[in-house]
């Protein structure tokens, strides 16, 4: 059973189907009920306009957009069905104070009741729930469909073993009767599918208090169930590997050391396997890049504890240390996993106790760049990758107790937004959370705000034709980092190609994901096409004078455009009229990103669905 503490507020989307007798009923409109954000202060005035497109791996051209009729007196109106195979549906809103904002919406064709957060554009809204807060020492996590679970922690009179399930844009939150058996601080918690969560670790009092075992919850289903662990420990990291276990790294251990023994969950069979020695630390962060390694950063360790620089990642079962932190490890630093397969450090306090406006940059490769005044100098930051490639840093504006954030764009090709307006500027979050539908959770002991900082999709469509030498369209791609390109245009001429500086210099379709994928390339020297499938390694085709290859395609002439076709499970290669096909995932919807030696230079990039 499922207490519900108050009523929802959000948009609410509902395909109504038809009866009919022996066959399956016909879909005859979609219901749209528009519902304001509960926060007051988050609301239009005046709506002007709201229209829905639909989105799919299909051009947006062949699902038209329908608008809702604002002079009708129906709190719900039908709408007509939306095309076969629809994924997902923008709802966006235009309001006559100014007020910009809406929903993105996940949508199938079996579905019939959707429910998302109708929120401005740029502005952090309050959830209302006034019992909905982030206790000290809870664990979060977000779930495939937009909700986020908070788990335990602690006040100073207890510690709690509720859950917690947030739908934002819901008025209040649902707490579930579903419990984490004994109570929990400092576990940790992540989504392994579904509605399911693990929950590992923790403490109720230190020490004695450790918890010992795993727990897998469903939010839904209101099922729990346990298992060991093969090392006890708490203020440990965690992440979710592509295969669906989750790994556990550092921790405190019963005798209050840190933990220097690694572990992988299988939630399924319940058990937990050794993965080897690594950094005896507490407090790291375990962030996954997109090509499914995990890299593990930060924390505490010594006698006194001191920040830790050493950079480990988990390849082939085991950890290994692949480095320390150029300038040294840095007190409260920030971490995120940035597309591109990056790591960055944000900020942070160094050995002088001042807070830093840089960044450091960890390239796939394990080399670093620092980007220094890379932000404004922002205390106790957090940091949240955004899935166009940009940085999201939300702290303590320096010397002062009021919030500063900033959208920050390592590549150099777009200009940062208006920052973002707070209904509780002076509330710090304590846990910036990425959620499904690309907001983002501001979670903190007084409370939960929730941020929308656009409304782009996966599915959104790039312009069929890129020439990223032109300024103007320099925007719509992601650079790793500016510092590794160049635009010299010959002599006389306005355009031509973006250069590469350095090798391994790399240049990535911001956000978009293909199903059907047609690609073609025109470039300055040899270069790589890198078709990029979540949480596997890219699928790399070469391409130099000796012709192009890669995962069993391979034509051999050395001029021309490259041409790549993806239609379900096969890959279709082609270069100066001749071609090569081999085969690909299927299932895997794939982004596009090239990468270039110094001197190469790409000019054209066309890619359609």
């Amino acid at each position: 059973m499922t207490r519900t503490l108050g009523p929802s507020l959000a948009l609410a989307l509902a395909t109504a189907i038809a009866a009919a007798a022996g066959c399956e009923p016909p879909r005859e409109g979609v219901e749209v009920e528009i519902r304001p954000a509960q926060d007051r202060t988050c609301q239009p005035s005046r709506v002007l306009r709201v229209d829905l497109q639909p989105l799919a791996d299909t051009p947006i051209a062949a699902r038209p957009p329908q608008r809702l009729d604002l002079d009708a007196e129906a709190a719900v109106q039908t709408l007509e069905p939306f095309e076969p195979g629809t994924a997902a549906v923008r709802v966006s809103a235009q309001a006559a104070d100014g007020w910009d904002g809406g929903a993105i919406v996940r949508f199938d064709d079996a579905r019939d009741r959707l429910v998302a957060a109708m929120l401005p554009i740029g502005r952090a809204c309050e959830l209302a729930d006034p019992a909905l807060t982030l206790r000290e020492g809870a664990a979060a996590t977000a779930l495939g469909d937009g909700r986020f679970v908070l788990v335990g922690g602690d006040t100073d009179a207890f510690v709690s073993d509720e859950v917690a399930v947030v739908s934002p844009g819901e008025q209040l939150a649902d707490l579930t009767t579903v419990e984490l058996l004994r109570e929990r601080t400092l576990a940790t918690a992540d989504w392994i599918g579904g509605a399911r969560v693990l929950v590992a670790g923790g403490t109720a009092m230190g020490g004695p208090g450790i918890r010992d075992t795993f727990v897998v919850l469903d939010v839904d289903r209101g099922e729990r169930v346990t298992g060991p662990l093969r090392t006890p420990r708490y203020g440990h990291a965690s992440a979710r590997l592509p295969d669906g276990r989750v790994l556990l790294v550092g921790g405190l251990g019963a005798d209050g050391a840190p933990v220097g023994q690694a572990e992988v969950i299988d939630a399924e069979a319940l058990v937990s396997a050794g993965a080897g020695s690594s950094v005896a630390r507490h407090g790291a962060r375990a962030l996954v890049t997109g090509d499914g390694r995990v890299t593990v950063v930060g924390g505490l360790a010594g006698a006194p504890e001191e920040p830790v620089a050493a950079i480990e990642r988990f390849e082939g079962g085991a950890l290994r240390r692949v480095g320390d932190w150029e300038g040294g490890a840095r007190a409260s630093a920030a971490y995120a996993a940035l597309t591109g397969d990056r790591v960055v450090q944000v900020g942070g306090q160094g050995a002088s106790g001042e807070w830093s406006s840089d960044i450091v940059l960890l390239l796939p490769d394990d080399t670093q760049v620092v980007v220094e005044g890379a932000m404004p100098v922002i205390e106790a930051p957090r940091a949240v990758a955004l899935p166009d490639g940009r940085l999201f840093v939300i702290g303590r504006r320096a010397g002062d107790a009021v919030r500063e954030t900033a959208v920050v764009d390592l590549g150099g090709t777009r200009p940062a937004p208006p920052a973002p307006t707070h209904t509780r500027p002076l509330e710090i979050p304590s846990t910036a959370l990425p959620l499904a539908d690309g907001s983002i959770a501001l979670a903190n002991p007084d409370g939960v705000d929730v941020l929308r900082l656009d409304l782009g999709s996966s599915y959104d469509d790039p312009p069929a034709g890129i020439d990223p030498g032109q300024l103007a369209q320099q925007s719509l791609v992601s650079l790793d980092l500016a510092a590794r390109w160049t635009r010299e245009p010959p002599p006389g001429s306005a355009r031509g190609p973006l250069f590469a500086r350095v090798d391994g210099a790399r240049l990535e379709l911001p956000r978009s994901r293909f199903g059907r994928l047609e690609l073609e390339v025109e470039a300055t020297g040899p270069f790589e096409v890198l078709l990029l499938a979540d949480g596997q390694p890219a699928r790399v085709i070469a391409v130099d004078d000796a012709g192009a290859r890669g995962g069993g395609c391979a034509v051999s002439v050395g001029q021309g455009a490259l041409g790549a076709v993806r239609d379900g499970g096969q890959l279709t290669i082609t270069r100066g009229g001749q071609s090569a096909t081999c085969p690909i995932d299927e299932d895997a919807r794939l982004g596009v990103a090239l990468r270039l030696p110094a001197g190469s230079g790409v000019q054209r990039l066309h890619v359609v669905r």
